[in-house]
C-alpha cells in the first residue's frame, strides 16, 4: 500500500504547485461599549481566492463562515453581517475584507493580484473604519427574522436602538494560521472556521432566501437581508 500513498504524495504536490487559489483564514472581531464595559464578538472566516482565464482575466472569491453576534448582556444583541451598506447591498466585496482592510487593495481583481504578488501569503491585522465596517444588525425579536433593522455605528443610533449607554467601539480583522485546502473546513490545522449561529437564530435553518419572506428585493431602495449575509457554505 505504500505506493498508493507516494501516488497520492505526487498528486497533491503536483496540485499544491499548479494551484492558483489563494486562501486566506481571518478572524473579524466586533467590540461594543455597554453600560456593564466593552463587550465583543468573533468568528472566524475562511476567504478563497480564484482566478478567470478568458478573453478578460478576473477572479472571483468564496467566503465561508457566519456573521458575529455579540452578546450585549441583558437580552441585547448585535450582529455584523457578512455584507456592507446601509441596505446590505455589497455583498461581494467581504471576501476581500482583510486584504482591502491590511494592504488597501481592492476586492476581486485587484485582492487576487495582490495576494499573487505576496505568494499567497498575509499576514497582520487592521482596524476597521468606514465603508469597510460590515452591516451592523438588530433584530427587535430574535425569533423573528422580519424584525431586522441596520443599525448605523456612528450616528447615535445604537442608543436610539439598544439603550443609552451602547455605542460601537471598533471592529478589527486579523489573519489567523490557516490548512490547505482539502481540510480547510474542519480546521485539522490551524484555527476553525467558526460555525453554530443557528443556536442563536434558528430560524437559519428553514430560511432559505429573504428574511423579510418576499420573493425579490430592490437592493437600491430597500433593506435586502437574507441567509447569505449569516451563514457562508
Amino acid at each position: 500500500m505504500k505506493w498508493l500513498a507516494g501516488i497520492a504524495l505526487v498528486i497533491w504536490a503536483t496540485w499544491a504547485l499548479t494551484d492558483t487559489t489563494h486562501t486566506l483564514r481571518w478572524k473579524l472581531t466586533i467590540e461594543v461599549e455597554t453600560p456593564q464595559g466593552i463587550s465583543s464578538g468573533a468568528s472566524v472566516l475562511e476567504s478563497s481566492f480564484f482566478e478567470q482565464s478568458g478573453v478578460v482575466r478576473g477572479a472571483s472569491s468564496k467566503l465561508l463562515g457566519q456573521a458575529i453576534f455579540v452578546d450585549l448582556g441583558g437580552g441585547n444583541h448585535i450582529i455584523a453581517a457578512l455584507v456592507h451598506g446601509e441596505r446590505a447591498q455589497s455583498y461581494d466585496a467581504i471576501a476581500a475584507l482583510p486584504v482591502t482592510a491590511i494592504t488597501g487593495a481592492g476586492w476581486g481583481w485587484s485582492a487576487y493580484q495582490e495576494l499573487s504578488r505576496r505568494k499567497g501569503s498575509l499576514t497582520g491585522n487592521a482596524e476597521l473604519k468606514p465603508p469597510l465596517i460590515p452591516t451592523l444588525v438588530y433584530f427587535l425579536n430574535l425569533n423573528d427574522p422580519r424584525s431586522a433593522q441596520v443599525v448605523d455605528p456612528f450616528d447615535g443610533s445604537f442608543e436610539t436602538v439598544i439603550g443609552p449607554g451602547y455605542r460601537f467601539n471598533r471592529a478589527t480583522v486579523e489573519i489567523v494560521p490557516t490548512s490547505w485546502s482539502p481540510f480547510s473546513k474542519n480546521g485539522l490545522y490551524g484555527e476553525a472556521v467558526t460555525r453554530g449561529l443557528e443556536t442563536r437564530l434558528p430560524w437559519l435553518k428553514v430560511i432559505k432566501g429573504n428574511l423579510s419572506g418576499a420573493s425579490g428585493c430592490n437592493r437600491n431602495t430597500e433593506l435586502c437581508l437574507d441567509i447569505g449575509h449569516f451563514l457562508r457554505k
